[in-house]
């Protein structure tokens, strides 16, 4: 009895792909959830004795990520296809393409670390839940799901630029700085948080301009002069239209020229630039077009 015991087959937390049902099983199911593809063969013995490991991490990351397991002896074209030189091959589709990928048996910590650094946290969820909230309008809601986001990881730093986009829109100074000082230090929005700051001011113009409406009114009524199209562009950076910002500013120093050097245009260009990054899209031509008149 213990014998027959000991040859049932062991639940498995994977699905076996083949060249025919890789695209669904991989790709397209990848714009639903992660899947991590493990490219193996029958006779790599380092394949094999990863195996338990898999299962254990696909068992332990269920519904955050699936495995999908591919023979390459058996399916040598989709191999090819994403030139697998050396197996075990892992790769990790996300959207369907491959977010991350690693070569090797590697101890199950270092698979831990890989998964953690590519598939979506507790407090990543939380913040595509905010921004659908916010994307409706409700803001309380947002706030909660970014609370929670902070409280799973206080450093988060996709969270702690909402909050800071928050304490803008409400004058918050305080809040503001509090999340700069919260956030990773090494987050790539740290510096965006940082250069929050400007768009304080910019409210402030916004406000006393009597909101968004009333410049747009202002920008028809005097097209010509300089501080309704700043107080325009106020309004939209606060809204958070930093292209149409920019192009306000614009209007704003062409009609200042030549006195448009250090001119709160000027200066509000600067601050749009710096949270855009230098080499966005959106900021490209603007930075070319200002060199004329500063």
């Amino acid at each position: 009895m213990l014998w027959l015991l000991a040859m049932e087959p062991q639940a498995t937390h994977h699905k076996d792909a083949t060249a025919e049902d890789f695209d669904r099983l991989v790709i397209e199911r990848s714009r639903e959830i992660p899947v991590l593809v493990d490219f193996w063969a029958p006779w790599c013995g380092p394949c094999r004795a990863l195996a338990p490991t898999l299962e254990r991490l696909a068992q332990a990351y269920a519904g955050t990520m699936e495995l999908v397991k591919l023979d390459t002896e058996a399916h040598p074209a989709v191999a090819e296809r994403f030139r697998i030189r050396g197996i075990p091959s892992l790769k990790l589709f996300v959207d369907g393409e491959v977010a991350g990928e690693i070569t090797g048996a590697l101890p199950e910590r270092d698979l831990r670390k890989f998964l953690d650094q590519h598939l979506p946290s507790e407090a990543d969820e939380a913040v595509a839940r905010a921004r659908e909230a916010l994307a409706r309008g409700d803001v309380a809601a947002a706030r909660r799901e970014l609370e929670a986001a902070v409280a799973a990881r206080p450093d988060h730093g996709p969270a702690r630029l909402e909050l800071a986009l928050l304490a803008v829109a409400e004058g918050d100074a305080a809040g503001l700085a509090e999340q700069a000082r919260a956030v990773d230090p090494m987050a790539p929005e740290a510096e965006r948080i940082r250069k929050l700051e400007g768009l304080l001011d910019l409210r402030a113009v916004c406000q006393e301009a009597g909101g968004l409406d009333a410049t747009i009114g202002a920008v028809a009524s005097d097209p010509a002069e300089p501080e309704p199209w700043y107080r325009h562009g106020a309004c939209l950076a606060i809204g958070g239209d930093y292209e149409g910002a920019l192009a306000a500013f614009m209007r704003a120093v062409e009609a200042a020229a030549p006195r448009a050097a250090g001119s709160p245009q000027h200066q509000a260009m600067l601050t749009i630039f710096g949270l855009l990054g230098h080499h966005h899209p959106a900021a490209e031509p603007y930075k070319h077009k200002l060199q004329i008149y500063v």
